[in-house]
C-alpha cells in the first residue's frame, strides 16, 4: 500500500507488466522509463535522453519514422507500455 500510495498509478501500471509476485520498489525503479499521454511522446522522450537523434539536422528529424520505431521497441520486448487511467506508463524487461 505504501508503494501504491508514494506513486499512484506508476506503481499499478508496474505490477500490471511485472506481475504482483514480483513488483519491488528496486524493480520499479531500475525499471521505470517515464510516462505520458500518449506512446508516441513516450518514444519522443527516450529518443531525447537517448541522444539518437542528436546527429540529425533538425530540418531532417521529420523524416525519422517514430512510429515505425516505436512497434521495434514493442516487438524487441525491451520495453514494455502500460495504460492506467489515461496515461502511458513505459518500463524496461519487464514483461
Amino acid at each position: 500500500m505504501r508503494l501504491l500510495d508514494e506513486h499512484g498509478d506508476a506503481w499499478t501500471a508496474y505490477v500490471s507488466c511485472v506481475g504482483a509476485d514480483y513488483a519491488t520498489e528496486s524493480g520499479f525503479e531500475d525499471a521505470r522509463a517515464g510516462s505520458a499521454d500518449s506512446e508516441e511522446e513516450l518514444v519522443d522522450q527516450y529518443l531525447d535522453a537517448a541522444g539518437v537523434l542528436a546527429d540529425i539536422p533538425e530540418n531532417l528529424r521529420v523524416y525519422f519514422d517514430t512510429e515505425r520505431y516505436l512497434q521495434d521497441m514493442k516487438m524487441s520486448g525491451h520495453v514494455n507500455f502500460e495504460y492506467v487511467n489515461g496515461t502511458y506508463y513505459a518500463f524496461y524487461d519487464c514483461g
